[in-house]
């Protein structure tokens, strides 16, 4: 199989995944509102993953999907960390990187170029990885956790700031491919990227759930 091939096989699995695991939060979706905001950012997630890889089989430009997928992205896994308690300040922070996110893509959108919005991407998987890592320093300064293997929300926000890691690299790639730095054949490395790095959030996710599932009281 070509590097394309594969590439596209990934992507295309990776995208189904995100049914099963939607699925599979509505066990915890009870439990309390960390575990509902994590369900209902699944479940949005559901039509536009799908409708990317259904476009991207019939060879219909989608760029404009990524700029919502990145925008659910965005929203949701704030909403899931501010649930967990993150100091007022990063409120402004987000609201400033979300009003610069939707300017850019609106602007891409109307002007009709046939471009992810890369570079707001990036920002926004940088966001989501300070906030990953704004999360374990806050358990290790509160030292209230005594064993993280049976702490749900250290997987989840594991898996959304590894993910967030390797996108945002695989973004930062697809970026130089547009101002024509790195050869075309370039972007099938950076989707073989994201769709890695997309496969560990849902297993970390999955793991999450079933830990709370499982051994919360």
């Amino acid at each position: 199989m070509t590097l394309r091939e594969i590439t596209i096989l990934l992507a295309d699995w990776s995208d189904y995944l995100v049914i099963p695991v939607a699925v599979f939060s509505l066990v915890v979706i009870r439990r309390n509102n960390y575990f509902k905001i994590l369900s209902v950012y699944l479940f949005c997630l559901v039509p536009w993953m799908i409708a990317s890889k259904v476009t991207a089989d019939y060879k219909i430009s989608n760029y404009y999907l990524y700029h919502i997928i990145g925008l659910v992205e965005l929203v949701f896994t704030f909403l899931l960390y501010r649930s967990l308690g993150l100091k007022n300040y990063w409120n402004a922070i987000f609201a400033i990187l979300l009003v610069a996110y939707l300017v850019d893509s609106t602007y891409l959108f109307v002007l009709g170029k046939e471009e992810i919005n890369s570079v707001g991407l990036s920002f926004c998987m940088l966001f989501m990885i300070v906030l990953g890592l704004n999360f374990i320093w806050k358990l290790y300064q509160e030292e209230k956790v005594e064993y993280l293997g049976f702490y749900p929300y250290f997987y989840i926000s594991g898996g959304l700031t590894v993910f967030a890691s390797g996108a945002f690299f695989g973004y930062l790639l697809i970026a130089r491919m547009t101002d024509e730095v790195v050869p075309e054949e370039n972007f099938d490395y950076s989707w073989l990227i994201i769709s890695g790095f997309t496969y560990i959030k849902f297993i970390l996710i999955v793991l999450g759930i079933f830990v709370e599932k499982k051994y919360a009281k």
